[in-house]
């Protein structure tokens, strides 16, 4: 396929699944028939999961993780180590006699699905088709990039969630599920202190104190990559943090950027505390994504929790001025879309942020 075709290729699928896996993600989150809703998810989860099981080598890392999967760890170029979790789920689909299709499959099927399972215990709460169109444009793109991560953060936000609901025991082995597939999801656990922060001190001091806390951290990336070398034990990954590309001028043009996402979880946190929690969390996590480059990756295991957050914000209409002013949610949705879809482009298609643009489906001929 010549270059123009393969562009074509590419603005079709990318089309296809933004506007047809919203609207999938939607209506079997939707089913009230448990059953059904079941088969919703598993089938939702399964169509979502074929794109990225023939992106070949699109995305940046998707070569790596071939190589990993054919060939084994020894060929590994990177200082860190490939987690226990993630080696054990190769070693399942070898045991399976899987080809790195099916592997690649088994990967985006069970990221998928965690988030599924996570939008559908909160379902009653939320904007879904809201939740379901950032996950789309704003997370789903990632995986054909940097999937083994982003199978840690489906757990980590799920963690997250059942964290809100006061569920301890059941968001620690989600935390620690997520820790053995990606070591960054270890940031997961100073959720819960910030959890329990909320319910035993005033919250307008936590939220304050954190908020502060985040600033000063991002705007010293030096404190910042001895935190996270602290907590990853590796200096590949407090490395993100201190490299010249971030500046401060970079961290106030994201802060701009996500400024509509910003709102929004402001606002949420004068909602109950599990909406506060989650929203908290994920201003958390844009602030940490806003020094640019590979520290996303780190601020993205909080950042993930605002596609729950986000529907929370958009279920109902938004009051501010003491409750006598409205904003109503059906315009406050569309303008969110809009924005949704304007990011998705820029990142995607503008930015080529993880290089999956074009989309190059199976893997070209390997010598024998």
């Amino acid at each position: 396929m010549d270059g123009n075709g393969v562009i074509v290729l590419t603005f079709l699928v990318y089309g296809a699944i933004v506007v047809v896996g919203p609207l999938l993600m939607y209506f079997s989150l939707s089913l009230r028939d448990l059953v059904l809703s079941r088969f919703g998810i598993v089938g939702v989860s399964v169509l979502l999961s074929v794109p990225l099981m023939l992106r070949g080598f699109t995305g940046t890392d998707s070569l790596q993780y071939y190589t990993l999967y054919q060939y084994g760890s020894y060929l590994w170029e990177r200082e860190n180590s490939i987690e226990r979790g993630y080696s054990f789920l190769m070693d399942a689909c070898h045991a399976l006699h899987l080809s790195t299709y099916g592997f690649f499959f088994v990967i985006a099927f069970l990221t998928i699905g965690i988030f599924m399972i996570t939008l559908n215990t909160v379902k009653d709460s939320i904007n879904i088709y809201a939740s379901c169109f950032y996950f789309i444009t704003c997370f789903y793109f990632n995986m054909f990039n940097i999937s083994r991560q982003t199978l840690a953060v489906s757990f980590v936000v799920f963690g997250l969630v059942l964290l809100s609901k006061d569920k301890v025991i059941p968001s620690i082995i989600c935390f620690a599920a997520g820790s053995l597939m990606h070591i960054s999801a270890v940031i997961a656990f100073l959720g819960i202190a910030l959890y329990y922060l909320l319910k035993k001190c005033n919250n307008k001091v936590v939220i304050c104190v954190t908020l502060l806390v985040a600033l000063v951290f991002i705007f010293n990336r030096r404190l910042l990559a001895d935190l996270a070398g602290m907590l990853f034990h590796t200096v590949y990954y407090s490395g993100y943090f201190d490299t010249e590309t971030v500046t401060t001028r970079r961290i106030i043009s994201k802060m701009v950027i996500n400024s509509p996402l910003i709102l929004l979880l402001l606002l949420n946190l004068k909602r109950e505390r599990n909406v506060r929690f989650l929203s908290l969390v994920a201003l958390v996590g844009i602030f940490l994504t806003t020094m640019g480059d590979a520290t996303g990756r780190i601020g993205l295991n909080f950042s993930a929790a605002g596609i729950v957050a986000y529907g929370f914000a958009l279920q109902k209409d938004v009051a501010f001025n003491a409750g006598r002013s409205l904003i109503r949610k059906e315009p406050l949705t569309v303008l969110f879309l809009l924005y949704c879809s304007a990011i998705f482009m820029i990142n995607t298609v503008i930015s080529h942020y993880g290089e999956v643009v074009p989309y190059t489906p199976f893997f070209p001929p390997q010598p024998a």
